[in-house]
């Protein structure tokens, strides 16, 4: 049954659970993104930080301080 949905082909269901696997680290990217930015940090490097380095990226977005203050 679960040949069905994944494939017969090793290279198939692979390719299906490293998108979806992607896809997600995506989306878990942007919680330190978020989370940078609203202490005053570049979204977009962060995401970047977070999409690459996610375990870190996480820890460091709760300990840096705010910019603005």
């Amino acid at each position: 049954m679960v040949s069905i949905v994944i494939g017969t082909n090793f290279y198939t269901a692979f390719g299906l659970f490293g998108v979806c696997g992607i896809m997600l680290l995506g989306l878990f990217s942007t919680y330190p993104a978020v989370k940078a930015f609203e202490k005053g940090r570049s979204f977009i490097k962060w995401y970047l930080f977070g999409f690459f380095l996610f375990p870190f990226a996480l820890v460091s977005s709760y300990f840096i301080e705010n910019k603005q203050s």
